[in-house]
């Protein structure tokens, strides 16, 4: 009779560890797919923003400048050219990309190796064989 109260709550106790091993592998498995995405957001931003930055100077370069020279000796480069406007503007979009992409590269990559590690280190085991039998729980820090 003893015996089969342990066994029936034995039972009910991997059952009840699988289930929330399940649960808290599942969260673990959505923040590693979270973090991945914001890595490689992250790292698209600041591809397109070194695009853009290259691009923008090349704009800048190729513009057309006036040169006017004022009453107190100075000089003053203007241009009315479309090129200057859209090279400036790429160029400030450039760098606006990259200063978002790469902390979301950085906080993505860190947060996604640090929820996978987590990831591997629990385990959940049942040694069914006539030697050995239990159940165990394997965390790894």
């Amino acid at each position: 009779m003893k015996l089969v109260i342990v066994v029936i709550l034995s039972v009910a106790f991997s059952l009840s560890a699988s289930a929330q091993f399940n649960q808290q592998q599942m969260n673990y498995r959505l923040k590693v797919e979270k973090y991945n995405k914001m890595k490689t957001t992250g790292i698209a931003l600041t591809a397109v923003g070194v695009v853009a930055i290259i691009v923008g100077i090349s704009n800048l370069n190729d513009a057309t400048y006036t040169t006017t020279y004022t009453s107190t000796g100075g000089t003053q480069q203007t241009s009315s050219d479309p090129k200057a406007v859209t090279g400036a503007l790429l160029t400030l979009g450039g760098f606006a990309f990259m200063g978002t992409g790469i902390p979301l590269t950085i906080v993505g990559s860190i947060a996604s190796t640090k929820y996978r590690r987590k990831l591997e280190a629990t385990s959940v085991h049942f040694n069914i064989t006539p030697q050995q039998q239990g159940i165990g729980l394997s965390y790894r820090f």
